[in-house]
This record gives structure tokens, sequence and C-alpha cells, in this order.
């Protein structure tokens, strides 16, 4: 926005340019207040709302809105989406929210590494156990040694002004989704993040008209539900005393 303003105050900007750049500021705009809502949702018992979504769409919008943020301009981003990825059962939002902390988490790494330049790359794709998988891979530093196992710690963080919130509540999240989320250093430098879910799968038989997801129980889904709840409620209390 603020360079959509230097250019109007210059006359170095069309009409055309205007609208494109006011109608992303938009979207962008209505993405950060949609993840603000649902993420206050978390604290005070509100629905998710999980249905059929591709992670390639929500992956797609989260790396838009990275692209808005200081660490973009810092490194060089590759973006590789598998074609045909199942939908999985998600409450979108809150999948966006986890692939935009992982790339804030590697653009701010890759630009701390040895590298002359900052590399991200985001693929998807599907394993050989079916699920749907995001991998944010980045060229920096990579993971401190002995970090790997406390990295999805609440308040554990390898950043010096980091809160240790965001890895907490990003792998609560991929698990209320019956999927997971973890990290490895690479041997060449750097690190890879990478999430998974579970994909929805289509009933076989004709009995049945509802599709099926391979995941968790309703029970574990309450219980990991509560720990989002927990992290959020311990943050804020934590804040509330500094």
């Amino acid at each position: 926005m603020n360079g959509c303003l230097r250019r109007l105050e210059a006359g170095t900007i069309d009409r055309d340019q205007l609208m494109k750049a006011s109608r992303e500021c938009a979207e962008l705009a209505e993405f950060a207040a949609g993840v603000i809502k649902r993420m206050r949702g978390f604290a005070t018992h509100t629905k998710s709302q999980y249905q059929p979504t591709g992670l390639n769409g929500v992956v797609a919008k989260a790396v838009q809105f990275f692209k808005a943020s200081p660490e973009s301009g810092h490194v060089n981003l590759t973006v590789d989406l598998a074609r045909e990825l199942p939908s999985v059962r998600a409450d979108d939002v809150q999948i966006q929210q986890v692939v935009l902390n992982l790339l804030r988490n590697a653009g701010e790494a890759a630009m701390s590494g040895a590298a002359s330049r900052g590399r991200v790359e985001v693929n998807t794709f599907q394993d050989s156990d079916g699920m749907v998988c995001l991998a944010v891979t980045d060229n920096g530093p990579g993971l401190p040694d002995g970090s790997e196992g406390r990295l999805f710690e609440p308040f554990f963080s390898t950043k010096s002004k980091g809160m240790g919130l965001g890895l907490s509540i990003s792998k609560t999240i991929a698990e209320v989704h019956g999927g997971r989320l973890h990290a490895r250093s690479i041997p060449s430098g750097g690190a890879v993040f990478e999430l998974r879910l579970p994909a929805i799968i289509r009933a076989q038989s004709p009995s049945v008209s509802r599709d099926a997801i391979t995941g968790p129980s309703a029970a574990s889904l309450q219980h990991s539900h509560s720990d989002i709840q927990a992290n959020a409620k311990e943050a804020q209390d934590d804040s509330s005393r500094n």
C-alpha cells in the first residue's frame, strides 16, 4: 500500500495497476481479519468450520500473504504444488495460519544463513501412506543441536525475541485435523518442516453416501482442541503478567 501511495504521489501509476494493487490489499486485509477472528475463537470455544478443502488453494493464499511480509523481499521463493491432490477436511483459516507461520519461520531462517541469498521452497505432494503433505524448506543454519525434540513445546523458541507459541499452536492445529507436523535438519544445510493431513477417502460401498476420512476419534479431536485453547489461555495469562 505504501508503494502505491508513493507512485500516486509521483504520478507514475495507471488506473489498472492501482485497481490490481487495491484489490490485493483488500484480499490480504480480509485474510488477516479472518485469521484473527478464528484464532480468537480458540479461547471462546467457537466451533471450527471443517469442510472439504484443497490444500493447494490454502497454500496459495498463505504464499500470497507471505509475499507481502518483510521476509519475502530477502529470499528467493519457489512454489511447486502437486496436481490432483485429494481434498482434506479442514478449517481452511486454521491451516492457512499454520502454513503462513512455517513460511515466515523459513524466511527468517533463510535470511540468517550463510548463503548469499536466502531460499525457501514450498512443495505439496501425497505420500506413500496417502497423506496430503506440505513441505517448507529453507537454506538457513538448520535446527540447533538438541532442539528437534523441543521445537513444538509451548514457550520454547530458538529466536532471541520469539514467544515460542507459533509452532506449538501449529502442531496442535495439525493434530486437531488428524494430521501431524514435524521438522528435521538437512545435512547440506537448512531445515524442512512437513505438515501431513489425512485425505478424504470417498466411500466405495453404494450404501454409503458420505465421504470417509482417516483420522482420530471425536474424543481425541476434542482433547486436541482443548490443547489449543489451553495454549492460547496460557499465552494470554503470560502476557498479562508482563
